[in-house]
């Protein structure tokens, strides 16, 4: 497949393969028709990053791979943006799937684009906050600056637009047992954005 690839992309780079096989511990030596899906998956992936393209187009990148060889792969992809000129555009469902490696997200609903931005710029303005109460307080929906509560257990979740010192102020008021600030989640961040401007989050997730 790479002296395919070669064929079509004069800069392919068959050492590259090698290396990122090695990585991966795929035998090249293998017939990839013996290949897992998983297996597959990351043949293709090692072939189109190293095709070495100023482009990359992915669908569902790391759809069948389990949790380590997705972090090797996103290493990957962040090892090869830094050190060339590649843009990768990547669809996916799963926004955990982006968060280490995307600098902008875009949001499609029925045709048309909802967001885009860089999310982690759109969520500097935000404080998250997890704390507990002694007793069972009412939820802050109410307080202006609270843009999410949610509860679950004996733990609230309180997520806040404006200054972070406000937010943490509010929590201090209330007495509780324990709080903190925790970062945001790009799942988070993406549906705080969108309730923020209107949409019914329950209908773009179905």
């Amino acid at each position: 497949m790479a002296r395919f690839y070669q064929k079509q992309y004069s800069a392919m780079d068959r050492n590259g393969v090698r290396y990122m096989a090695d990585r991966l511990e795929l035998d090249i030596r293998r017939p990839l028709r013996t290949f897992s899906k998983g297996m597959k998956r990351q043949a293709f992936l090692i072939l189109a990053l190293c095709a070495n393209t100023d482009y990359l187009l992915c669908d569902e990148v790391f759809d069948g791979l389990d949790p380590v060889v997705t972090e090797a792969m996103k290493n990957l992809f962040g090892k090869e943006i830094q050190e060339r000129a590649l843009t990768v555009v990547v669809a996916a469902h799963k926004l955990q799937d982006l968060e280490d490696f995307c600098n902008e997200i875009g949001i499609l609903h029925k045709g048309g684009l909802l967001l885009a931005g860089d999310m982690r710029e759109k969520a500097g303005t935000m404080t998250k906050i997890q704390c507990v109460f002694e007793q069972d307080e009412p939820l802050m929906a109410e307080h202006p600056s609270i843009v999410r509560c949610h509860r679950d257990g004996c733990f609230t979740t309180v997520i806040a637009r404006g200054k972070k010192e406000e937010a943490l102020e509010n929590i201090r008021q209330r007495n509780p047992i324990f709080y903190k600030e925790v970062p945001m989640t790009l799942e988070e961040i993406f549906m705080t954005e969108m309730e923020e401007n209107g949409y019914d989050i329950r209908k773009v997730l179905q």
